[in-house]
């Protein structure tokens, strides 16, 4: 009986320890309507919308309980409460304070934060460290799928749930931050220190896109630039994607843009020159820059450059590069020099892109064409010569050049190419003595109906000029799919009726 007792005591003592221990960790509590702070998150919890308007009004004031709130990592003499508090009876546990701050307290309190906005400010320090460090003791393996109601960001007032996991509180912790503090560089920083991570490829993007960072962004410049050149490729990818949508203003990140858009490769590359084509100043880093990467070819960016027709040539320039020169033309007459320069660079990558790119821009470039026409007559790169002859074809309307290129590619492996070089003879085919007998080789040996349908059809816009190419169609006229067959049976007709005009 005496043992009994002073375990009790000695249980009660330790309460009382971890009482005051906590007391000391905890902050103090405000109130709203005779209600501690404490009470409103758990009714917040449970789903009650009232709960949101409760810490609006307690404001500032409600920023350090739900900081505490975001603690995941407690400490040894909380888990010592913890261990106690489960021990104790139920009814004794509604006397005392609650346990430190879980996974899910950490989700809530974030969710609150935001509602909160600027004012929380002071929290920023706080869920950066969520977002970096998310809590091991979110999810339970194998346990069921747990979900946490949180303020909805699109219907103001209203509640969404959302699964609790290591994600999801990075997820939640990047909204908070664009509520809280946009024009601050720490979350920014924590942005960089999470592209380490192998999962941070879950919420790339998703913060910059939550808020303005630009003042954040010109705080955290210097930082920013040098990660640019991090080893790791994640790391850059976050920096440039940072400089290139909040840092187009300043040099110093039009600079590491430059350099990223010749050196890096795949969608590194492409993305610094994306952003460089939509520069507003220092218009001479950025031409300069995409003029020398339109030679930066890598598998990353020769996935097709589209061209008339739907026609799509395997790059052997930067395509990125070319459509970005595109964009800035109107704002700088810098690119049209340094295309009209770049037509005869001595590497044919520059030579091929700069050729495209001048086609792409029309009648505006059109005083290129002479060049054009004189450079495709001794050039010896392949590549290059197709661009060129296809700049022609858009500048003039003089197809005669780029037709050996069009009819070259009927027989081409990808069935896109054949069907947009379809296209294309029929706008440009006509009077051409080369393009019937070729049509008439390849039709009928197409693997892809619907090419084969196109051949035919393209045949019958020929008119009068596709008559020696009827005994193909008839036999097309047994073809095994319908729609080929309707498709020569229409040429046909066409083309006898041309010739009876």
């Amino acid at each position: 009986m005496k043992r009994m007792a002073l375990t009790a005591v000695g249980l009660f003592f330790a309460l009382a320890v971890g009482v005051g221990v906590l007391a000391l960790v905890q902050p103090a509590e405000p109130s709203y309507r005779g209600l501690a702070a404490a009470e409103w998150f758990e009714q917040f919890r449970g789903g009650d919308t009232n709960a949101l308007t409760a810490f609006r009004q307690m404001g500032t004031n409600a920023v350090p309980f739900l900081i505490h709130r975001l603690h995941t990592q407690s400490s040894q003499a909380e888990r010592w409460y913890v261990t106690l508090w489960q021990k104790v009876k139920p009814a004794w546990r509604t006397k005392l304070p609650p346990p430190p701050a879980t996974a899910e307290n950490a989700l809530l309190a974030m969710g609150l934060l935001g509602e909160l906005g600027p004012m929380a400010g002071a929290a920023v320090p706080a869920v950066c460290s969520v977002l970096v460090t998310p809590p091991t003791n979110s999810v339970t393996p194998g346990g069921p799928l747990r979900f946490v109601k949180l303020p909805n960001r699109i219907v103001p007032g209203g509640l969404t749930s959302i699964y609790l996991s290591n994600e999801s509180l990075r997820y939640q912790a990047a909204n908070t931050l664009a509520a809280i503090g946009s024009d601050r560089p720490e979350p920014l920083f924590a942005v960089l220190e999470v592209a380490k991570s192998p999962r941070a490829d879950f919420f790339f993007g998703a913060m910059p896109q939550r808020a303005d960072w630009t003042i954040a962004t010109r705080k955290a410049l210097p930082e920013l630039v040098r990660a640019t050149t991090s080893p790791n490729q994640n790391v850059r990818s976050v920096a440039l994607g940072l400089l290139g949508k909040y840092g187009l203003t300043e040099r110093s990140a039009l600079l590491a843009l430059a350099r990223a858009s010749v050196s890096e490769s795949g969608a590194n590359a492409n993305n610094a020159a994306a952003y460089l084509g939509n520069v507003t100043n220092h218009f001479e880093i950025a031409v300069a820059a995409l003029v020398a990467s339109l030679g930066a070819t890598n598998a990353g960016n020769s996935v097709g450059t589209p061209l008339d027709g739907g026609l799509k040539l395997p790059n052997h320039f930067h395509g990125e590069a070319a459509r970005a020169l595109v964009r800035l033309h109107p704002r700088s007459p810098l690119v049209k020099s340094a295309l009209l320069e770049a037509l005869a660079h001595p590497q044919p990558g520059v030579r091929a892109g700069a050729a495209h790119t001048v086609g792409a821009l029309g009648m505006e470039m059109a005083e290129a064409e002479p060049q054009l026409r004189a450079l495709h007559s001794v050039e010896t790169n392949a590549p290059a010569q197709f661009h060129q002859a296809y700049a022609v074809l858009r500048l003039s309307g003089d197809a005669r050049l780029f037709m050996p290129h069009i009819l070259a590619t009927l027989t081409a492996p990808s069935e896109n190419s054949r069907w947009g070089a379809l296209g294309l003879l029929a706008q440009h085919g006509a009077g051409h003595e080369d393009v019937v007998p070729r049509l008439m080789e390849v039709a009928e040996k197409d693997p892809a109906e619907r090419v084969r349908a196109r051949m035919a059809t393209v045949l019958g816009l020929l008119g009068s000029q596709a008559k020696t190419a009827l005994p193909v169609l008839r036999r097309m006229l047994t073809d095994e799919h319908i729609f080929v067959r309707e498709a020569a049976e229409a040429a046909i007709r066409k083309i006898k009726a041309s010739r009876s005009r």
